[in-house]
């Protein structure tokens, strides 16, 4: 751990009231006994560490968030009894095991039979890029969102879509000899429960492996970071069929795009990454129809196996919720259901949600508590030196635009051009696919219009910040990649063995949360002025101007930033646990929050 606070500092701060301020129950959260000013983690979370228990259907648990889902779920659990149209077809279709045995492949008979009959490889592309409507995307992920550079208008993307395991498996031998075994089973079980003999779906399986491995060593580590560095690459729909007929082309052709003329500049695909499409177009040209066809099929039966009979979901379960994930038991139907429910219909059953926990009055301290946060920002923006005049109005201008969309959707979708039946539960999900599609047209949009530096307060990408005001930040932000630079990670499994420095781990988010700590704390400084506080066990009166907030009050909001990620972790053998090590890097995320005036006004001593 570097020190970067001085023992003058701390010296020199004083503190106003007392630890027992804080609520009982936030008490029993942290570690009291532990030194903030050495493990600011501990300290916030080690009480909870002590009597926290990791349920054998889950991998992993966090304080509040796991709190919080109990709460959520008993909600949730109020909302199904209600019986609401639609919701309860849906929760009961999936509910039904008994109907999902009895059908068997048949809800993907007919997606099974047209990826067997293809015959050449555009015929087998063509079916892997129907497939995409139904939210299984192969070979390139299509995706309709805002276009990068004016946001008013939509423009088709095309990416490198997930594979179905994380990439890092393909680029480690230490971390793929520890599933390699429990990967060829999972999709020989799939193949031998769709019908091939136990000899042909061994073979298919090493067959899938392979072409995953040549996918997955697409690009090296260097030239993710150049494809990062500039990732949108505009071309209309006629030269991206001429350059990846293949790849690109073929998703274009089925979606009814005209790839024969060069319509205008507005009908144009952004290709993020060509450097992949490159060398995936030279793949699939050299690869078999017979491999094409076996990696489609499986990538079928994989995408459906968790929604079908108990054989497929176990089998999905076994390789990446137990080997992979760390799950020790399966989790009830009716949690399933219920994260189905979300992932599918979310915004119907956030509606209905919402009618039980957001009442105006939430709603309206919410708000309130934006609007301090934005105002507390802007002060931050009139303080910063490293700012210069120029990149201090883009930052007004664009932080004017900002809209407060707190709770949920204004108009949430409640699908009512659909009907669901609770004897066809596959089905059921098929029209949630294409229209998940759209809800990513509203993420995007909002992601667009935030963007940080490189897009203006339009949407548009359009960066902002001058030189010189960038090498100031660079400047500014130096001690903390300093501090991560000399940060040793030991293992938590292996005492005493080095694992490596925390390096650009987490920096960015350390950066930013930085920044946005410093804000929070602003915005309740201000609060105290006018509004007396209601946090502690007992009432407070309001602070004067000049009064620094009470110690109790101010522990609270910064323990409670480190407890937003208390994590529990389940330490298993055929984990990569060192590579993986969380509580080593969110110990070193945290630690850096303590690099702040704010911070030791509070706990210096």
């Amino acid at each position: 751990m570097v020190k970067v606070l001085t023992a003058s500092l701390f010296a020199a701060t004083a503190l106003a009231g007392s630890i027992s301020d804080l609520p009982a129950d936030m008490l029993k959260v942290m570690d009291t006994a532990a030194d903030p000013c050495q493990d600011f983690w501990q300290y916030s979370c080690g009480g909870w560490l002590k009597t926290a228990v990791l349920p054998p259907t889950k991998s992993h648990i966090s304080y509040p968030d796991d709190k919080v889902a109990m709460l959520t779920d008993a909600v949730i659990k109020k909302v199904l009894a209600s019986n609401k149209p639609k919701l309860s077809e849906f929760y009961a279709s999936c509910m039904d095991t008994k109907t999902l045995a009895s059908l068997g492949l048949t809800p993907i008979q007919k997606d099974l039979a047209v990826v067997r009959g293809a015959n050449s490889p555009e015929s087998i592309l063509r079916v892997a890029s129907n497939l995409s409507s139904k939210g299984l995307n192969i070979f390139g992920q299509p995706d309709v969102m805002a276009d990068s550079t004016d946001a008013t208008r939509n423009a088709v993307w095309v990416s490198q879509p997930e594979l179905p395991i994380d990439q890092d498996y393909y680029s480690s031998p230490e971390k793929w000899a520890k599933i390699n075994a429990a990967y060829h089973e999972y999709i020989a079980t799939l193949f031998t429960l769709s019908g091939k003999s136990p000899a042909d779906a061994k073979a298919a399986a090493d067959d899938v492996v392979k072409f995953e491995f040549y996918v997955g060593a697409q690009l090296n580590k260097i030239e993710l970071l150049e494809a990062q560095a500039t990732p949108d690459n505009p071309m209309t729909f006629a030269q991206a069929n001429a350059k990846y007929p293949l790849a690109i082309g073929t998703q274009l052709n089925e979606h009814g795009f005209n790839v024969c003329e060069n319509l205008t500049s507005s009908s144009k695909v952004i290709v993020y990454d060509l450097t992949f499409f490159d060398r995936v177009e030279v793949l699939l040209k050299a690869t078999s129809v017979k491999t094409l066809k076996t990696v489609v099929e499986y990538r079928l039966l994989s995408y459906y196996a968790p929604h079908m009979s108990a054989n497929f979901v176990t089998a999905n379960w076994k390789l990446f919720k137990n080997v992979i994930g760390g799950q020790q038991v399966q989790a009830t139907r009716d949690v399933i259901c219920q994260d189905a429910l979300d992932t599918t219909i979310g915004e119907m059953l956030g509606k209905y949600y919402l009618e039980q926990v957001w009442p105006q009055t939430t709603a309206n301290r919410a708000d309130e508590m934006v609007v301090l946060l934005e105002a507390a920002f802007k002060a931050g923006l009139d303080t910063s030196d490293w700012l210069d005049k120029t990149t201090r109005d883009n930052a007004k201008t664009k932080l004017s635009k900002f809209l407060h969309l707190l709770g949920g959707p204004k108009t949430p979708k409640t699908y009512d051009s659909l009907t669901f039946s609770p004897k066809t539960y596959i089905t059921n999900r098929h029209p949630i696919g294409f229209q998940g599609q759209v809800r990513s047209i509203r993420q995007a949009c909002q992601q667009t219009a935030l963007g940080g530096r490189n897009y203006n307060g339009n949407g548009n990408k359009n960066p902002w910040w001058s030189d010189a005001v960038t090498t100031a930040f660079d400047t500014k932000s130096q001690c903390i990649i300093d501090q991560y630079s000399g940060m040793e990670v030991y293992s938590e499994t292996s005492l005493g063995k080095l694992i490596g420095k925390a390096d650009g781990k987490l920096l960015g988010e350390t950066i930013a949360d930085n920044g946005g700590l410093k804000s929070a704390y602003r915005a309740y400084k201000e609060l105290l002025k006018f509004k007396p506080s209601n946090n502690m066990a007992s009432p407070t009166r309001g602070a004067s101007v000049n009064e620094a907030p009470r110690v109790g009050e101010a522990i609270l909001l910064f323990s409670f930033k480190t407890r937003t990620t208390c994590p529990m972790n389940r330490q298993q053998k055929n984990r990569q646990k060192e590579s993986a090590n969380q509580r080593a890097f969110v110990d070193f995320e945290f630690q850096t929050k303590t690099n702040t005036i704010e911070w030791v006004e509070r706990f210096g001593q």
